[in-house]
């Protein structure tokens, strides 16, 4: 698998905890980290997932380090794993670009049925480019805008000029909202909503919370769900994000 085709990037960075250390101290976990980053950069991914876990045991965990436990556990296989990482990287640090990326091209479609082709299609040619330069260039763009009218009263003479100089600036903001627009698209998803992971292939959910009932649905791993009741007797009522509800196992499930 090309790791290229999900960018797959390992954030090697030093470990700032928002909390005090438990079991490993701050250099032991800083040494982890960096030998979990040279496992994975070796193709050992099983090896750097068992590493990232041992820092994610502790309270010294951090964004990075559950976006790159889950590049690790996306390259061993295991979805389930990886969008439950992703996701609560994103919880820690909204703007994590590689999380965000990564768990927007990983996480299964069960979620997408209803959406409209044109849009997920738009999203998928603009997810390339980082969210924050589309901001950039609307920014931009606006501030072009009150230059223009500031020029417009400065230099214009008559009223045509006045039109002129206005319909430039209606052009830039134009510009400038479309470009809003264009980030919105590109970086909207359902990163970091729901209640919990599906962890297994193939989960079937049912229309009551007992195998008497009838099937409803079969998810994938890494489905993201809401859990609008408390569990009981195993069985849990899950929401799709589209709407769609049925009950579930709870084994199935690993809260975020």
């Amino acid at each position: 698998m090309m790791r290229s085709v999900l960018l797959l990037i390992i954030m090697v960075v030093s470990l700032h905890p928002a909390i005090a250390p438990g079991s490993m101290t701050e250099p032991e976990a800083t040494q982890a980290f960096a030998q979990a980053n040279q496992m994975y950069e070796a193709d050992d991914f099983a090896g750097a997932l068992q590493a990232y876990e041992s820092i994610l045991a502790t309270p010294l965990a951090n964004a990075q380090v559950y976006a790159n436990a889950g590049n690790a556990a996306h390259m061993t296989g295991d979805n389930g794993r990886a969008v439950l990482y992703y996701t609560r990287a994103l919880r820690l640090d909204p703007a994590n670009d590689i999380a965000r990326q990564n768990l927007t091209r990983i996480q299964p479609r069960t979620n997408a049925e209803g959406e409209d082709d044109l849009f997920r299609v738009m999203q998928e040619l603009l997810r390339g480019i980082p969210g924050w330069t589309w901001i950039l260039a609307a920014e931009l763009a606006f501030v072009g805008a009150l230059i223009v009218l500031c020029v417009a009263g400065w230099r214009a003479r008559t009223l045509a000029d006045t039109a002129d100089w206005f319909l430039r600036a209606a052009g830039l903001v134009v510009i400038a909202a479309v470009l809003t627009g264009l980030g919105a698209i590109a970086t909207l998803s359902t990163s970091g909503k729901g209640d919990a992971v599906v962890m297994q292939d193939n989960v079937v959910t049912r229309m009551g919370p007992g195998e008497r009932y009838l099937e409803h649905l079969s998810l994938p791993a890494g489905t993201l769900v809401e859990l609008p009741e408390a569990p009981s007797d195993g069985w849990v009522r899950c929401r799709l994000l589209d709407g769609r509800t049925g009950y579930i196992r709870t084994e199935t499930l690993e809260r975020l």
